[in-house]
């Protein structure tokens, strides 16, 4: 059973719904550049010399549903291209934060076509899931106590009205959280406790192992083998080479050195 800290109510509980994205051949992610596009496309291409349109270009990028732009300046009007690695800092900063984002993206979005969830954990003989005690009022048992102190009620009515018991922040958890509630709720509605037979006591719920979550598998081959992953370790590769590039170009700067493309 899977309830709240508190209390749950059986008919009200759900799981959620699969998140993963279903795989198809096509890029989820996009970089639109306005201006001359084939020119200025080729700043976010996977060439080792990524270069920007010498007239000043707007560059949009929309990246799962998230959108920017910044400008893109060239060097006049004598169509000299600059290399990315020459953009002034801010401008180069703000190309190479793009880069790593989409790659990072594309990333996530393959990994994520080739996991799967590894499920809820079995809890089915987990002793800090076992009823502790019930609640029987008329002969009917109205309220099933865990030992985790979690209480489940069938009738809405009941449930209304020993509410404020089971949202009192005061209550503890575990057996003897268990223990309280279930005296609370017998004196409220007039019943009777009954011990189950699977109750433990509460140093033997402090001394339980920890709930083992099953952990997601990934199919690593079959996302080897997509065409998607050679090209995200050909950007890797890229987006590496741009930093070197910078660092030579920075460094050749500082040299004093007249650099010309």
């Amino acid at each position: 059973m899977i309830g709240a800290t508190s209390h749950y109510s059986a008919p009200s509980y759900y799981s959620p719904p699969d998140q993963l994205a279903s795989h198809n051949n096509t890029n989820p992610f996009s970089v639109a550049f306005d201006g001359e596009d084939e020119t200025a496309q080729q700043a976010t291409s996977t060439s080792s010399s990524p270069t920007i349109d010498s007239q000043p270009s707007s560059a949009t990028f929309n990246l799962q549903g998230k959108s920017g732009s910044f400008t893109l300046i060239g060097r006049g009007s004598d169509f000299h291209r600059t290399y990315a690695w020459e953009l002034p800092q801010d401008q180069y900063e703000t190309f190479m934060q793009i880069q790593q984002r989409f790659i990072e993206l594309q990333q996530s979005s393959l990994r994520d076509q080739y996991t799967t969830p590894g499920g809820p954990p079995d809890l089915s003989n987990y002793p800090g899931k076992q009823p502790y005690a019930t609640v029987t009022v008329g002969g009917q048992v109205v309220a099933t106590i865990l030992n985790d102190g979690v209480v489940g009620i069938d009738n809405n009515d009941i449930y209304e009205k020993v509410k404020g018991i089971l949202d009192n922040p005061s209550n503890i958890g575990g057996p003897d959280g268990a223990q309280a509630r279930a005296d609370q709720i017998s004196k409220l509605l007039g019943g009777r406790v009954s011990k189950s037979p699977t109750a433990i006591t509460q140093s033997q719920y402090d001394a339980l192992p920890p709930i083992v979550i099953p952990e997601p598998t990934i199919d690593y081959e079959g996302m080897k083998n997509d065409p998607m992953y050679a090209q995200i370790q050909k950007m890797t590769e890229n987006y590496s080479r741009l930093l070197q590039d910078r660092s030579a170009y920075l460094a050749k700067q500082e040299a004093g050195v007249n650099i010309s493309v």
